[in-house]
């Protein structure tokens, strides 16, 4: 039963990180995805204050403070009502980041981003593939953003059909469960970082996986970034110091 708990708040904590970092639906006007925070950070601080972990002096606990500081002050000396809830989405977003990092430790944050990505990465070769090389019409639903950005919507994976005004289509660059292809990268970067130095032994499937989804991204900081991170392999006494250029980028 404590098992079952266990991968229940595993995959609930993981959709809410997953449908406020960068999820296209949380880009359409009047969506409450950031407001799924506030329940999950309550469990999670009633938890850490249960073992009497929390607020511990040290640099993460310092810079949340720092964070929290500037944006209350940066509002009030700014006042504009119109950006309060833009102020109150971040403050749940840092306090969510600084307590889950209390929570879980690192290793255990690598090993299911890791699996998160490689799931994403196959359903989105499986969407990109179909949309780019076959003639099938999928059943997927449109939405515009705020942007006017117009995208298909498999909940899961999504595809940009038009750039509003500009009319051009984006379904050639994989986006996969995100709402553009440089973020996407980004993430499938971490990824790969992570599999390479975080794990003890590395999978060449999911590096393969990463590597092809990377590519269908299309994104020019990405294939650039690769260049530092195929340094890193053949130099073992430099793997720490790419590592932190490519997480803290």
């Amino acid at each position: 039963m404590k098992f079952k708990k266990s991968y229940l708040s595993i995959f609930v904590i993981g959709f809410v990180i997953l449908i406020t970092s960068g999820y296209p639906l949380s880009t359409v006007p009047g969506n409450l995805n950031y407001y799924l925070l506030v329940p999950v950070t309550l469990v999670i601080y009633y938890r850490l204050s249960k073992k009497n972990i929390l607020w511990p002096k040290n640099i993460g606990t310092y810079t949340f403070f720092l964070f929290v500081f500037l944006v209350v002050s940066s509002f009030i000396v700014n006042f504009n009502i119109n950006n309060f809830s833009t102020n109150i989405k971040f403050l749940l977003v840092i306090s969510f980041s600084y307590l889950f990092c209390l929570s879980v430790p690192f290793y255990i944050f690598s090993k299911y981003y890791i699996k998160a990505l490689k799931i994403i990465s196959i359903v989105s070769l499986f969407g990109y593939s179909l949309l780019n090389f076959t003639s099938l019409n999928l059943p997927l639903t449109t939405f515009k953003n705020i942007n006017d950005v117009e995208y298909y919507n498999g909940m899961f994976f999504f595809a940009i059909k038009s750039f509003g005004v500009y009319g051009n289509t984006g379904i050639n660059r994989n986006i996969g469960a995100f709402w553009e292809p440089g973020l996407f990268a980004t993430f499938i970067l971490i990824a790969i970082v992570l599999e390479l130095w975080q794990k003890k032994k590395t999978s060449k499937l999911n590096v393969l996986i990463f590597l092809i989804t990377l590519l269908t991204t299309k994104s020019t900081f990405a294939y650039l970034m690769l260049l530092p991170i195929g340094v890193s392999i053949f130099s073992n006494k430099r793997k720490k110091l790419y590592v932190s250029i490519i997480l803290n980028t």
